[in-house]
């Protein structure tokens, strides 16, 4: 019968037990995997999180490039150095004239 007490659904959990029963849940984890285990997904997790609501948000434009500097080039032509053992200058006439 419906207008009866104590029969008919169970009534909603209210919120302390359910947050005692994710505290409780919580501590079971830690206990059987053990705490760095449970941080790496945890950070993984979190780096995930702030990504989605970047993107949802519409701040997923990539970092602006910073400018390039344009470094000029003569038209001379370049200087070329001496090969190994040479002096670079030219060379003498040794002939007692």
């Amino acid at each position: 019968m419906v207008g009866q007490p104590g029969v008919g659904p169970c009534p909603a959990p209210s919120h302390s037990r359910r947050l005692s029963a994710l505290l409780v849940l919580a501590v079971i984890l830690v206990l059987l995997l053990g705490g760095n285990r449970l941080a790496a997904p945890g950070k993984g997790l979190g780096a995930g999180l702030r990504t989605y609501r970047k993107a949802v948000r519409g701040e997923d434009a990539p970092p602006k490039a910073k400018p390039v500097q344009v470094i000029s080039v003569s038209e001379s032509p370049p200087k070329l150095l001496p090969a190994k053992g040479e002096t670079g200058k030219p060379p003498q006439d040794d002939r007692g004239s």
